[in-house]
């Protein structure tokens, strides 16, 4: 049952040109499943100064603390530039969990995760879960696209991730321009 927070931030990071983390404190526990999200009240924001909500989901695993949250920046968006404007000390309200995206684990399968940009967040947290290590599937294949390479998310982190014997697959494609750094595959998800 989604239950109303105050959360104050902790941290906050530019992680590409057009992504941020912010990182933050609920004023009580929050039990939230891995793929869960949180529809953040964004005040003043709606129709003759009504709050708007909107919803972001949680980019960390349920037993880590401070939460974080993976948001785009989206120019007039009123919710991306709301958190954009917090700083750590600042407090926002939230609701929380929300959502069935989570994913159901059967240990000996292959999983197969195909984001686009933030959408990463979801399966970010999947992955960090303890019960996802504590029932890990056959292999993971994880494809994420983006407009540029500068936009890539998580890629060493994910790139890194291990458990035993088995190990996490990393697929990128970028829609547009690359760097000449850049070695993995152009196209569409």
């Amino acid at each position: 049952m989604p239950i109303p927070y105050v959360c104050t931030v902790t941290d906050f990071k530019m992680i590409t040109p057009t992504v941020f983390e912010i990182y933050f404190q609920p004023d009580q526990p929050v039990d939230f499943k891995a793929g869960q999200f949180i529809s953040i009240i964004v005040p003043g924001a709606g129709p003759n100064g009504r709050d708007l909500r909107r919803a972001y989901s949680i980019a960390s695993a349920p037993e880590k603390r401070p939460i974080e949250l993976c948001v785009k920046l989206v120019e007039g968006g009123p919710g991306t530039n709301y958190l954009y404007g917090l700083r750590p000390g600042d407090t926002f309200r939230g609701v929380a969990p929300y959502g069935d995206f989570v994913h159901q684990v059967k240990p000996g399968r292959h999983v197969c995760l195909i984001s686009t940009g933030t959408g990463i967040a979801p399966f970010r947290s999947m992955i960090q879960a303890e019960e996802f290590a504590k029932n890990l599937p056959a292999s993971v294949t994880c494809l994420l696209g983006v407009r540029g390479d500068e936009e890539l998310l998580y890629v060493d982190e994910l790139n890194q991730k291990q458990w035993s014997d088995q190990k996490l697959k990393w697929i990128t494609t970028v829609s547009g321009q690359t760097s000449e750094n850049y070695k993995g595959f152009k196209g569409r998800v």
